[in-house]
């Protein structure tokens, strides 16, 4: 299994904590990122539509200040 690491772990049996702790375990794996594989990331995740809304928006946002 290349590219792959085996690592034992430990899960909540509360849904709301494991699902706590994925956003959390999620976060840190993104900011391991650079910005590019956090755009790409991004752009795979919402679709490049959703993309150029949220950036309207963004710009939007930061105009009004």
């Amino acid at each position: 299994m290349n590219g792959y690491t085996i690592k034992p772990s430990i899960e909540p049996n509360d849904k709301y904590e494991k699902a706590r702790h994925d956003v959390f375990q999620a976060l840190n794996s993104i900011s391991d990122l650079d910005m590019q594989q956090q755009q790409r990331l991004l752009l795979e995740l919402v679709g490049i539509e959703k993309f150029n809304m949220l950036i309207k928006f963004y710009q939007q946002f930061t105009c009004q200040k």
